[in-house]
């Protein structure tokens, strides 16, 4: 369990998708309150 979950953690592709859903979640959070 704990393996697969430190592997999943530090697995390059994981890490650019979560990286690129914070930063999609950061723009849209930013924008909202100017379209609000």
């Amino acid at each position: 369990m704990t393996e697969n979950v430190v592997k999943t953690l530090t697995d390059p592709a994981f890490l650019i998708a979560l990286l690129v859903g914070i930063a999609v979640f950061a723009t849209v959070f930013t924008l909202l309150p100017a379209f609000g």
